[in-house]
């Protein structure tokens, strides 16, 4: 049982607009969470959210309350990062619940150095479920934790060097040129890597690429990796030093009062909802027929935003999730490749994945394809239809192929009512993935369209 509350500020704010969110999970509600706490207490977060009041029709500034305890979260190192990153390892009930989800929306696996190019080419015949039972195998005999992504790893690696040391002679030469191309952008300053570090998979992935434009974006790409990854270490070393600190601050002579509620509790109640919504949720199409027309980047922003996608419906507060549909995945698919690498490590990945067309699954009559280009606007949510997003990263060509395969095949074309709603400012309106599916849910949840555009960038607007 636990109880996340949030308090609504203001001159007209009254009881009735204490919002409530709750995961029962032993059956309490939220009113008896308050009953069995006593009075809140203790600490605030100074970070404000907007919550939507259905009785007064606008945004409420809303903060965060802790029952007695605060999440680790809360400290000034870390209330800022990345809410999609599990931070809070609270021993207490409160705590658990004030990084406002955080480890609802864990990442499952982050391996964001390897590229399309290299894991659908090296991961071909990799039978991931015998490498997984391999592993728990030899992890069993050593008694150390292996992780199965640090295995993927080594095969990777190993096979990058293989390819590169069975280069052909025309091969060779392109590597050479490529190394030496390499040497003079970094002795003119640009801020890339050391050639030293230069991995046999880095010079895989750049001889894919066609101009010496698309390589240096490659390099600067991999230096700015290389700068957050190592802010990230950091940050982690301050964490972990600063909660064995607190850990020593906060220990009792008689335990604690509050019930620790653990990951694998909060993991276990996200799948049972996503199981339900596989029986009995909204339908949600993800068109993964695109791999073709996207480059090894985009196809890897698309995989990081589609896995972005799946954690965000898992850990929606407002409503039961979507049932995601993945079609048009085909077993050669650079995209799915990518997903199922990062999601190796887990094996409840709930949505339907499937080769079929969402023309083989669903009605005609009942989908809607979203898209910019679309002539019809989406004036509300409609539960009876069946609406697709096309998973499609293009930042170069920006082509309404998405509208064009719409009427190609006959279906319904929308779009979202930004113009109505919001001033733009110059570009495309064009939104990643993981926008769309913040957007959708709360459409779903029937909240206006204005409460839903919240999710845009402001940077993309006037």
């Amino acid at each position: 049982m636990c109880s996340l509350v949030r308090r609504a500020k203001g001159p007209e704010a009254s009881q009735r607009d204490l919002l409530f969110l709750n995961v029962n999970l032993i059956g309490l509600s939220s009113k008896m969470a308050l009953k069995i706490f006593g009075r809140v207490q203790s600490f605030v977060l100074t970070r404000v959210y907007h919550v939507y009041s259905a009785e007064k029709q606008c945004l409420l500034p809303v903060q965060t309350v802790c029952c007695r305890n605060y999440a680790s979260s809360n400290c000034e190192r870390t209330k800022n990062l990345n809410l999609l990153c599990a931070q809070s390892q609270s021993h207490n009930l409160g705590g658990s619940f004030l990084s406002y989800f955080s480890c609802w929306n864990r990442k499952l696996i982050f391996t964001r150095h390897m590229s399309g190019v290299v894991i659908s080419r090296f991961t071909k015949d990799i039978d991931l479920d015998k490498l997984r039972e391999e592993v728990k195998q030899e992890s069993r005999e050593t008694g150390q934790p292996i992780q199965l992504v640090d295995r993927v790893r080594q095969l990777v690696a190993q096979r990058c060097a293989e390819a590169i040391a069975n280069l052909d002679e025309d091969g060779r030469k392109k590597l050479r040129v490529l190394q030496l191309e390499h040497n003079f952008l970094y002795s003119e300053g640009h801020d890339i890597p050391n050639p030293d570090f230069m991995s046999d998979e880095n010079w895989v992935e750049a001889m894919e690429l066609s101009s010496k434009s698309q390589r240096l974006k490659y390099y600067l790409h991999l230096q700015k990796r290389f700068h957050l990854k190592k802010a990230e270490k950091l940050k982690k070393a301050a964490h972990k030093e600063e909660m064995q600190n607190r850990l020593k601050q906060e220990e009792y002579e008689h335990g604690r009062i509050f019930m620790r509620v653990y990951d694998q509790t909060m993991r276990r109640w996200l799948n049972y909802r996503l199981a339900t919504a596989m029986k009995l949720g909204t339908p949600l199409v993800f068109d993964m027929d695109y791999v073709d027309l996207m480059r090894p980047q985009e196809q890897k922003n698309t995989a990081h935003q589609l896995h972005d996608v799946y954690c965000l419906n898992r850990a929606d507060p407002k409503q039961d999730p979507f049932h995601l549909h993945f079609t048009g995945c085909h077993p050669n698919n650079a995209v799915l490749k990518l997903m199922q690498v990062k999601t190796q490590d887990s094996p409840f990945l709930l949505s339907t994945v499937t080769e079929k067309s969402y023309m083989d699954l669903f009605d005609k009559d009942r989908l809607v394809y979203l898209s910019p280009q679309g002539r019809q606007v989406m004036r509300e949510f409609d539960p009876e239809a069946v609406y697709i997003i096309g998973a499609f990263n293009d930042k170069a060509s920006q082509k309404p192929v998405s509208y064009a395969r719409a009427m190609e095949q006959g279906i319904k074309c929308q779009r979202l009512p930004i113009d109505e709603h919001l001033s733009w400012n110059q570009g495309t309106k064009n939104l990643t993935l993981d926008q769309m599916i913040r957007i959708m849910l709360d459409a779903k949840s029937k909240l206006p369209w204005k409460i839903a555009f919240r999710h845009i960038p402001q940077r993309k607007l006037r």
